[in-house]
């Protein structure tokens, strides 16, 4: 019944197209089929998951990304035109691309394309940095757009001959175009703060000395709470998870409730299209459990964190993680071997009108040993969770 009521209503809020009707009406049917598998609340948070990716009316509703001219640049050479010799270059044309940094939005950037075919074999470098020249000597270079006016440079090694200079201005045909370009670009940059929400399904099992072990399929809630810096590199997150129901018919239910406080810095030596964050911070994990049959309580430390990124396109991106967090029931323990470790993969996806939806999988293992018991704990998880 929540299912139904939570469709009917997401259906009001926006005027969606067909497929999107059509994708609702499988998830009914599918729904009705797993009803009986899932408790009422579960089956709710997986509908307004649903609800929000393909029904969000604020996302239907928003103001489309801020454009530029292509033809809003122009080319002024500082000096004579052929100071290195062959390099022709035609007329630059601008463009908007995402920054790769969480927070700052999109940047323009100017697009550079040409050919270089010089007589003797030689190196080709802007800004510093070494230019990909083809086999048939075309090449595509792009800068960030500075200001009004941005500064750019040309080099030319050959292998026995000196190296050549040419300095070229780039610059807006309409100085209008700037501050409008820049206002707008501005107000993308404005958003700090990084809200997923998401469910997932999770294989967990259970071992402690003594005890027969215990495994369980359940229904996992996730969420995430991203702040960042701007205009540092560093983010601060908090992030959390909650097994909700299980998905089994077990007598005994045994909960796990996850929390992770963290602050990360983004390194600048590692390059677009890659992303390279580094985070530590503090973790928090305890078990609920059947009238306390087993289980562990308030087990808490620091952790160290790492996250590769990989943009793939400007609508899809990959991630990978690791995770060591030493716990104790003290925050701070001396023994290493009492530690959760864990690690995951992920794939962010963002279409028009829709939010970016993630799909990700998650392992973890935790191993403490106490005087008189010892326990281990493993997880595997599926997940779908939506950005806000």
């Amino acid at each position: 019944m929540a299912y139904f009521l939570c469709l009917k209503i997401s259906r009001n809020l926006v005027d969606v197209s067909v497929v999107t009707a059509v994708i609702s009406r499988i998830v009914s049917m599918v729904s009705v089929q797993v009803s009986s598998w899932w408790a009422p609340s579960g089956l709710t948070v997986l509908c307004f998951i649903l609800s929000v990716v393909f029904c969000n009316p604020l996302r239907a509703q928003a103001e489309g990304p801020p454009t530029i001219r292509p033809d809003s640049l122009t080319l002024n050479r500082a000096g004579p035109a052929g100071e290195i010799d062959h390099l022709i270059l035609v007329e630059p044309y601008a463009a908007l691309s995402s920054s790769g940094v969480p927070g700052e939005g999109e940047v323009a950037r100017a697009i550079l394309r040409g050919t270089f075919r010089p007589l003797k074999p030689a190196e080709l470098y802007f800004n510093g940095d070494l230019v990909d020249v083809s086999d048939g000597g075309h090449f595509e270079v792009s800068v960030l757009i500075a200001g009004r006016e941005t500064k750019i440079e040309f080099k030319s090694k050959p292998e026995k001959d000196e190296a050549k200079t040419e300095k070229m201005t780039l610059s807006y045909t309409d100085p209008e175009e700037f501050t409008n370009v820049s206002g707008a670009l501005a107000e993308t940059r404005v958003k700090k703060t990084f809200i997923s929400v998401g469910v997932g399904t999770t294989r967990y099992v259970y071992n402690q000395t003594t005890l027969p072990e215990f495994s369980s399929w359940l229904l996992t809630a996730k969420a995430n709470y991203n702040y960042h810096l701007y205009p540092t590199n560093w983010d601060v997150s908090l992030s959390g998870f909650f097994s909700l129901v299980p998905l089994d018919q077990s007598l005994i239910v045994a909960r796990t409730l996850g929390l992770n406080l963290r602050i990360g810095y983004t390194l600048e030596s590692v390059k677009a299209p890659w992303r390279l964050t580094l985070l530590t911070g503090a973790y928090y994990t305890t078990m609920f459990v059947t009238n306390d049959l087993f289980g562990f309580k308030n087990l808490s430390g620091p952790q160290f964190y790492p996250v590769l990124r990989r943009k793939l396109s400007s609508k899809d991106e990959l991630y990978a993680y690791a995770k060591f967090a030493p716990v104790s029931a003290s925050f701070i323990g001396t023994d290493l071997t009492n530690r959760e470790v864990a690690g995951g993969l992920g794939w962010v996806h963002s279409e028009d009108k829709l939010l970016p939806i993630t799909l990700s999988v998650d392992a973890s293992s935790l191993h403490m040993a106490l005087p008189r018991v010892a326990i281990d704990a493993t997880s595997l998880s599926l997940s779908l969770a939506v950005s806000i």
